[in-house]
C-alpha cells in the first residue's frame, strides 16, 4: 500500500477543512461486520488520509464506488478505488447520485488494502471543500441514527431501522448457541460465501434491521412491507388464515399476524433453505421459525421490532432481539436493482 501525499496547495485547503471539522478518529480493532462481504479485504486497525481528485462516481446498489487519484511520495499519481455501501443505505444518510461530480477535490479517509496490488479502500469519510462530510459506510458514521420529527398515527407509513441495531444484530452470531454445524459455517466463513454477491437477499430477521427506506401498508386483510434492499417483500396476512400445511418455501417465508393494540404480532414458517438465513455466515433450514412484534411508541416517532429466532438444525437455543425503526415520512427509496458486477466486484480484486 502506498502512502499518499497530495499537492500542496491542495492539502492545505484539506488540512485546513480537517482543522476546522476537529476530527478525531480512534482507531480501533474492529471484528468483520458479516454484514459487508468485502470488509475482510481491508485493514480496519489501519487508517489512511489523502487529498484527492474524483475520476468517475458509480451510484449502484449493493455497492458505490469512488474512483480518485491522489499522488504518492515520490509526486507519482495513483489511482484508487474508494468502496462504499450501496445506494439503499446511503441515501438515508444524505447521499444522492449528485453527491459528487468528476473533478471534486475531497479528502479521503479509509482503510487501506490488506494486499498492495489491490488498488482500493474501503470509504470512512469523504470531506468536500465545503465542508460537507460524507460517509459511506454506515458503521464509521459519527453521530447516531436522526430521530423522528413527525409523528405517525399507526404503522402505515416509511420507516427507517437504526444503523446502530443492524450492526448489533449483524455481529452477535459469536453470541449464539450453535449447534456444531452452525458453529462449523460460522468459523468457515471468509466473506465469499456471501449470497448477496449474487444478488440473493438476506432473509427475515435480518432485512428487519437492514438500515434503509422500509414502507408499511395497512390494508384490511393484511399487511405489506416493502424494503429498499433488494426489493424485498413481505406480505402479513391479518385475516385469521393459518399456515398452509403444505404452501411453497420461500427466503422471507409465509407470514400471518394479529393485532393487540397498536402492535402487530407475527409469525412466520414455511421458509426455505438459506445459505445466510439466520445472518451471513450462518444458514437456515426448514425448520426455521421466527416470532416478530412491531409496536407503535407512545410519540407515533419510532417502532419497537422484536423478535424471536428458532431453528434447531443450526441453534441449540433461541435468538432474541430488538430494533427501534424512526419514522421517515420525508424519504424516498433509492430503487436501484442489485447490481452484479457491483456485488461481486471484491470477489475478482480478491483473485
Amino acid at each position: 500500500m502506498p502512502s499518499y501525499r497530495a499537492r500542496s496547495a491542495d492539502l492545505r485547503v484539506m488540512l485546513w477543512i480537517a482543522a476546522r471539522l476537529t476530527l478525531v478518529v480512534a482507531v480501533v480493532q474492529l471484528r468483520v461486520a458479516e454484514a459487508h462481504h468485502s470488509n475482510a479485504q481491508f485493514r480496519l486497525d489501519e487508517v489512511v488520509r489523502f487529498a484527492a481528485t474524483v475520476t468517475a462516481y458509480e451510484w449502484k446498489n449493493p455497492h458505490v464506488f469512488v474512483q480518485v487519484e491522489t499522488t504518492d511520495d515520490n509526486g507519482e499519481p495513483v489511482a484508487l478505488q474508494v468502496e462504499g455501501d450501496g445506494t439503499s443505505v446511503l441515501v438515508p444518510l444524505g447521499w444522492s447520485r449528485d453527491s459528487l461530480e468528476v473533478g471534486d477535490r475531497v479528502w479521503i479517509e479509509a482503510n487501506p488494502a490488506r494486499s498492495a496490488s489491490r488498488p482500493s479502500v474501503l470509504g470512512r469519510a469523504i470531506t468536500k471543500q465545503d465542508g460537507t462530510i460524507l460517509f459511506p459506510n454506515p458503521e464509521f458514521i459519527r453521530t447516531a441514527s436522526p430521530a423522528a420529527t413527525d409523528a405517525a398515527t399507526g404503522l402505515n407509513g416509511v420507516w427507517l431501522p437504526r444503523h446502530e441495531d443492524f450492526f448489533t444484530y449483524m455481529r452477535s452470531a459469536p453470541s449464539w448457541s450453535l449447534t456444531e454445524l452452525g458453529q462449523q459455517y460460522l468459523d468457515a466463513y471468509d466473506g465469499s460465501q456471501n449470497v448477496q454477491a449474487e444478488c440473493v437477499s438476506v432473509s427475515s430477521p435480518a432485512i428487519m434491521v437492514y438500515m434503509v427506506h422500509t414502507e408499511l401498508e395497512v390494508l384490511e386483510d393484511r399487511v405489506i412491507m416493502k424494503s429498499d434492499w433488494m426489493n424485498v417483500e413481505r406480505v402479513i396476512y391479518t385475516d385469521g388464515r393459518t399456515h398452509p400445511e403444505h404452501g411453497d418455501r420461500t427466503p422471507q417465508g409465509h407470514t400471518i399476524g394479529h393485532w393487540e393494540g397498536d402492535a402487530l404480532v407475527m409469525d412466520t414458517r414455511l421458509f426455505s433453505a438459506h445459505p445466510g438465513g439466520l445472518v451471513i455466515g450462518v444458514p437456515s433450514g426448514l425448520q426455521k421459525h421466527l416470532r416478530e412484534r412491531l409496536t407503535l411508541q407512545a410519540d407515533g416517532k419510532a417502532l419497537r421490532y422484536e423478535f424471536v429466532l428458532e431453528d434447531p438444525e443450526y441453534l441449540l437455543e433461541p435468538v432474541t432481539g430488538s430494533a427501534i425503526w424512526h419514522y421517515r415520512p420525508e424519504l424516498e427509496p433509492a430503487a436501484n436493482e442489485c447490481d452484479l458486477e457491483a456485488a461481486q466486484r471484491y470477489l475478482k480484486e480478491s483473485e
